[in-house]
C-alpha cells in the first residue's frame, strides 16, 4: 500500500514520516484516492494512541502524505522478537488501542484494517494505532470494495462481502487482542473466506494458563461470529476489562463516556458496617429532632381534632345545602390552605410577637370545592393536587366554599348555569348569611359594593363593621336568589380568588426553557451522545407515577361524564414523562462529559439494579444529609421566626391525599435536581472552576429565594446552605443528592409531627416511614454484602 521513510522537516528542525504510494500505484486512480482517502479521514482524529496525519503534498510527481514520526517498532515485530507481552502491559496496551479504535468510531471512520504490522509501540511503550489507508466513513462503504483489507484480521461478514460495521473493526481488535495475550496469530495469511464461520479457535487459557478470566471473556466475546452478540462499542470493552478506572482514561483522552461505561464506573468509596449504622441512627436522630422541633412551629399546630378535614367537609356541604345548593355533587375535595400575604406579615415579626398573633387568629382556613364533573389540576402535572386555586373557577356549576378553624363561612364562589330559565330574581337572605359567617348583624351597617364577584350575579350588597380601627367588610352576591359570593374579611383585603388563566410572563418563560431543552437535545441527538434507553426509562417511571397519583387524587368514581378527567390525566401523565426525557436528553450528555462519576450510581438505578449496594450508599448518604439540612432550617426557623411554613396539600387524613402526595413528591425531587445540576454545570462553565462556580450558584440561589423579611440573615443562611448542598452534589453526585432533595421536599412538604394527637399526624407519620423505610432498606442493602465478603475471607 505504501513505503514509508524517515525525514526531517528543514523549516521546523522536526522528525517526520512521509508515505509515499509505490511507483507501480502511481497510475492506479483507485490508489491515489485512497492516499486522498486516508489524509481527510485520518485528519479528523484527534487522540493520543492515534498517528496523527499531518498534510499531503506532490514532489516530482510523487504523491506523498505528511504524518508523525513514532520512534519505535510495530506491534507484529515484537511479538516475533519477544513472544507475547506481560499480562500487566498486555492489559495497557488493550486499554489505549480501545480508546484509539473509540476516537475513530465516534468520528465515523472504521479502521478496516486493524492488525499489529499497523500497530505501533514507542520508545516509551505507549500504542499508537496507523495506516488509515483502508478507513472509510461509517456510512459510506461501497459493496464492491467490502473486502478490502487483510483477511487473517477480517471479520466474517467483512471475509463473506456482507458489510462492514463499528463491531467488525471490533472483531479485528479481538484478534489483536488473541495475539497480543498469547503471543501467536489467530489466524494464518491464507485464511480462507468460506470457513470464516467456522473457525475454531483455542480458548486463551489453553495458550496461557495464567490469563485473567475477565480477560478472556472480553476477547471471547469480541470474536463471536455473530455480530449482534459482540461489544457495542470499544469503550463497552474497556468497562468490562478487569482493573483499571475507564472513566479516567476516557477523559484522559477527550472522550464522552457512554452510558454503559459510566454504570460499570468505580463508585464512592464504600463505608464499613460500623459507619451505615451510626449514618442510618443519625438519619433518624435528624428526622425525629425535625418533627419535633417543626410540629410546635407549624402554622397548623392550632388545629384540634374536631377540624378534621372529613368533619370539616361535612360542616361545608351542610352550609351549602342551608344555601340552596342540595343534592349530592358529581366530584367534591378539600383541603387546607393559608393566607400566604398574612404569614409572611407574621414572620416579619419577631418571634415572641408573631407566636402570640399566631395564637389570637390563625391564617389557616379550610376550603371545600365542588364540579359538575371530576377534575383535575392544571399548574403542575408533576403533584396533581387540586387547590383552591387549580384549576380554576371556570366552569358552570364549581363552587369553593372557605372556613375558618371554627367552622364559619368566610368565603363563597359559585359559578351560576350558562342557561337558567327561571326569570324570577329572589331576594338574599342576609339573616342567614351572617349567621353561617358568626357575625352579629347590630354591629354592621349597610354600604356600597366595592369587590367586583367573579361570577355573573343580578343583586349585591355589601356592610361594613360600625366599630374598631380594621373594620371588617362583607360583601355578597346572588343569582336567582342563591347566593354566588360571600367575602368576609378587612376592608383593605383585596379579592382572594386566583386569576383563571398564567400570565404572559409565565407563558414566555416556559416557551424559553422548552426552547432551550430541544435545542440541546437536538444538539447531543445529532452528535450520537444521547443515553436513549435511560431517557426512555426515566419518561416511563416518571410519566407512570404521575398517572397512579392523578388517579390517587379523583375521590370519586369515573362515569361517562368523567371522560374528560381521564383524558386530562393521561395527558398529563404523558406531559410529564415526555417533559423528563426531553430534558434528560438535552442535560445528562453534558453532565457525563463532564462530570461523568456523578451519574454512575444514577446509571446503575436506572438499570433496575435497586439492592447494588453503591445505590443504597449513595441513597442513605442523600438522605442523611437532606434530613441535617432540614434540621438546620427547622432550627433557624425556630430560632428567628417561630413559625414554620408547609405544603397544605398534605395536612390529611386522607390515605388517598398522603398516597398522592408522598408520591408527588418524588418525580418533583428528580426534576428539580435535574434543574440544580444543570444550573451547577452552567455556573462552574462560566467560572471555569468546580467550587467558585459552586460558591456563585449558592449565593444567587440564596438571593433569589430569600424573602424581604429579615432578608440579610436568610440570605447568610441560604448562601450556607446551598453552598452545603452545591458541595455536596459535586463530591457524592446526582443520585445522592436527589435523595437529600427528597428529604428536604417531604420534610418541607408535610406537616411533620411527634404528636399523635393532632388529626393530620397520619400524614406526619406516612412521611417520616417514607423516609426512615427508604433509609432502612439502604443500609441493609449496603450490609448485605458484608457476610459474603466475610465468607470469602481465608481468614473466615
Amino acid at each position: 500500500m505504501g513505503e514509508v521513510y524517515r525525514a526531517t522537516d528543514l523549516l521546523l528542525d522536526q522528525t517526520v514520516a512521509l508515505k509515499f504510494l509505490p511507483e507501480e500505484l502511481l497510475r492506479s486512480r483507485q490508489a491515489v484516492d485512497r492516499l486522498r482517502d486516508e489524509v481527510r479521514l485520518a485528519r479528523q482524529i484527534s487522540h493520543p494512541n492515534v498517528c496523527r496525519v499531518y498534510d499531503m503534498g506532490e514532489a516530482d510527481g510523487q504523491l506523498f502524505l505528511t504524518m508523525e514520526f513514532i520512534d519505535g517498532e510495530n506491534l507484529s515485530s515484537l511479538l516475533r522478537r519477544i513472544g507475547r507481552l506481560p499480562g500487566d502491559k498486555a492489559l495497557q496496551v488493550t486499554r489505549r488501542l480501545c480508546l484509539a479504535l473509540a476516537a475513530a468510531h465516534e468520528k465515523g471512520v472504521l479502521h478496516r484494517d486493524l492488525k499489529p504490522a499497523n500497530i505501533m509501540i514507542d520508545g516509551r511503550g505507549q500504542a499508537l494505532i496507523t495506516d488509515f489507508g483502508l478507513a472509510v466513513a461509517a456510512d459510506g462503504v461501497h459493496p464492491a470494495d467490502l473486502r478490502s483489507g487483510t483477511p487473517a484480521y477480517m471479520s466474517p461478514e467483512q471475509l463473506a462481502g456482507v458489510e462492514v460495521t463499528v463491531r467488525s473493526d471490533l472483531y479485528s481488535l479481538g484478534l489483536v487482542l488473541y495475539e497480543l495475550f498469547s503471543g501467536k496469530p489467530a489466524f494464518s495469511e491464507d485464511r480462507d473466506p468460506r470457513k470464516a464461520k467456522q473457525a475454531f479457535l483455542a480458548p486463551l487459557s489453553t495458550l496461557v494458563p495464567d490469563i485473567d478470566p475477565k480477560v478472556e471473556q472480553v476477547i471471547a466475546r469480541c470474536l463471536d461470529p455473530v455480530p449482534g452478540n459482540r461489544p457495542s462499542s470499544a469503550m463497552a470493552i474497556v468497562a468490562s476489562l478487569p482493573g483499571g478506572d475507564p472513566l479516567s482514561a476516557a477523559l484522559a483522552a477527550g472522550e464522552t463516556p457512554s452510558p454503559e461505561l459510566v454504570a460499570a464506573g468505580e463508585p464512592n468509596a464504600r463505608m464499613g458496617r460500623g459507619t451505615a449504622a451510626a449514618t442510618l441512627a443519625i438519619l433518624f436522630i435528624a428526622l425525629g429532632a425535625t418533627a419535633a422541633i417543626r410540629g410546635r412551629l407549624l402554622i397548623f399546630s392550632s388545629l384540634g381534632p374536631d377540624n378534621d378535614g372529613s368533619a370539616m367537609a361535612q360542616t361545608a356541604r351542610d352550609i351549602l345545602t342551608s344555601l340552596g345548593y342540595a343534592g349530592k355533587p358529581a366530584w367534591s375535595d378539600w383541603g387546607y390552605a393559608s393566607d400566604d400575604r398574612r404569614v409572611s406579615r407574621l414572620m416579619a415579626m419577631g418571634r415572641e410577637e408573631a407566636r402570640r398573633e399566631l395564637s389570637n387568629e390563625t391564617p389557616v382556613y379550610f376550603w371545600y370545592r365542588v364540579a359538575p364533573v371530576p377534575i383535575a389540576a392544571q399548574s403542575n402535572p408533576f403533584l396533581g393536587a387540586v387547590t383552591d386555586t387549580d384549576p380554576p373557577l371556570s366552569t358552570p356549576g364549581m363552587i369553593l366554599l372557605q372556613l375558618a378553624p371554627d367552622r364559619r363561612l368566610t368565603s363563597l364562589v359559585a359559578i351560576p348555569p350558562a342557561r337558567d330559565e327561571n326569570a324570577t330574581a329572589i331576594p338574599m337572605d342576609a339573616a342567614k348569611l351572617f349567621a353561617l359567617s358568626r357575625l352579629e348583624p347590630s354591629r354592621f351597617r349597610e354600604v356600597a359594593p366595592v369587590w367586583t364577584p367573579p361570577a355573573a350575579f343580578d343583586s349585591r350588597t355589601a356592610w361594613i363593621e360600625t366599630e374598631g380601627s380594621n373594620p371588617l367588610r362583607v360583601e355578597a352576591a346572588s343569582w336567582k336568589g342563591r347566593p354566588v359570593f360571600i367575602k368576609a374579611g378587612l376592608d383593605r383585603t383585596p379579592d382572594p380568588v386566583a386569576p383563571a388563566a398564567s400570565g404572559s410572563r409565565a407563558v414566555i418563560s416556559f416557551v424559553l426553557r422548552l426552547g432551550l431543552l430541544m435545542a440541546l437535545g437536538w444538539h447531543n441527538l445529532r452528535r450520537g451522545s444521547v443515553d436513549r434507553r435511560g431517557a426512555a426509562r426515566l419518561g416511563i417511571l416518571i410519566g407512570a407515577a404521575v398517572l397512579v397519583l392523578h388517579f390517587l387524587q379523583v375521590t370519586s368514581s369515573i362515569d361517562l361524564r368523567g371522560y374528560y378527567l381521564l383524558i386530562k390525566i393521561w395527558g398529563n401523565a404523558l406531559w410529564a414523562g415526555s417533559t423528563s426525557a426531553l430534558g434528560y436528553i438535552a442535560i445528562e450528555p453534558l453532565v457525563r462529559k463532564r462530570w461523568p462519576r456523578a451519574l454512575t450510581t444514577w446509571a446503575r438505578l436506572l438499570n433496575a439494579n435497586v439492592r447494588d449496594p453503591a445505590v443504597a450508599q449513595d441513597v442513605l448518604i442523600g438522605l442523611t444529609f437532606g434530613g441535617a439540612i432540614a434540621l438546620v432550617l427547622t432550627t433557624c426557623e425556630a430560632l428567628i421566626t417561630g413559625i414554620a411554613r408547609t405544603g397544605y396539600y398534605a395536612v390529611s387524613s386522607s390515605a388517598n391525599h398522603i398516597a398522592s402526595a408522598l408520591l408527588g413528591t418524588l418525580p418533583d425531587a428528580v426534576v428539580s435536581s435535574a434543574g440544580f445540576y444543570c444550573a451547577l454545570l452552567l455556573c462552574t462553565a462560566v467560572c471555569r472552576s468546580k467550587w467558585l462556580g459552586a460558591g456563585c450558584l449558592a449565593v444567587l440561589m440564596a438571593a433569589l429565594g430569600t424573602d424581604a423579611s429579615n432578608w440579610t440573615v436568610w440570605f447568610v443562611i441560604g448562601s450556607v446552605l446551598f453552598g452545603a448542598a452545591a458541595a455536596f452534589a459535586l463530591r457524592f453526585g446526582y443520585l445522592a443528592f436527589a435523595a437529600a432533595a427528597l428529604a428536604v421536599e417531604i420534610l418541607a412538604s408535610f406537616p411533620v409531627t411527634l404528636d399523635a394527637s393532632v388529626f393530620y399526624s397520619p400524614s406526619s407519620f406516612a412521611a417520616l416511614g417514607l423516609l426512615l423505610g427508604l433509609g432502612t432498606y439502604s443500609c441493609r442493602c449496603l450490609l448485605a454484602e458484608f457476610p459474603r465478603a466475610a465468607q470469602s475471607s481465608p481468614h473466615g
